[in-house]
């Protein structure tokens, strides 16, 4: 059983919509990290709207719902597959921000991106700790690769002194978080140190907070 003290209390680990990233001609699909994350919070929020069995990530690709379903990858970086998603939001009373800055259209999306107010690793830190004592989605996007430029965004669960602990959908290579749940068990709970974090660190990091109005 996973207890964690500092935790979205009004989420039932049981009940929560877990879903796996999709595999496709024996690979995994890429660059969604996004998508699952914004999948998560509405799971969390609107559980009879999206959950497992529909309004998946799946079906948010092929219905277009958040923006365009595909993109280059060298195009990635426009956001333009969250074009809708502010929009979307709003329509279910949700306030979306990224380091603080109100997200309310896909020009506000784009700027979030940037790296025009960058917040740094204990500002950071604190403003998830925050977010989860609140009851509030929120997210860490953290580098990958390339500075920053590349990177992972995942819903945030809890925390302790030491560590995040957040969904995913998938195993991220390279990124050296821990798989809590056993081997059998499709629940991509992870245990993420905040010295990873830390280490990742950049003026691209962004926390991702989506609260209710």
């Amino acid at each position: 059983m996973i207890n964690i003290e500092n935790s979205l209390k009004n989420l039932d680990l049981d009940k929560f919509g877990f879903v796996q990233r999709e595999v496709v001609n024996g690979k995994t699909l890429t660059n969604q990290c996004g998508r699952d994350f914004f999948y998560y919070v509405l799971n969390y929020y609107y559980p009879e709207l999206h959950n497992n069995q529909k309004g998946n990530p799946k079906e948010i690709s092929k219905s277009g719902l958040f923006g365009w379903s595909w993109l280059p990858v060298g195009l990635i970086w426009t956001g333009l597959t969250f074009k809708r998603i502010p929009k979307y939001l709003r329509k279910l009373n949700l306030e979306f921000s990224i380091n603080n800055r109100k997200i309310k259209s896909y020009f506000d999306f784009f700027l979030g991106t940037l790296p025009l107010r960058p917040m740094k690793f204990e500002e950071g830190i604190n403003l998830i700790e925050k977010s989860i004592i609140n009851g509030n989605a929120v997210g860490v996007d953290i580098s990958m690769a390339l500075v920053g430029l590349a990177d992972h965004v995942m819903f945030v669960y809890g925390y302790d002194e030491e560590n995040l602990f957040v969904f995913d959908t998938h195993q991220a290579s390279g990124l050296e978080y821990e798989k809590l749940t056993s081997e059998g068990d499709n629940r991509f709970i992870m245990r993420l140190p905040k010295s990873i974090v830390k280490k990742r660190w950049t003026i691209f990091n962004r926390i991702w907070v989506v609260k209710k109005l």
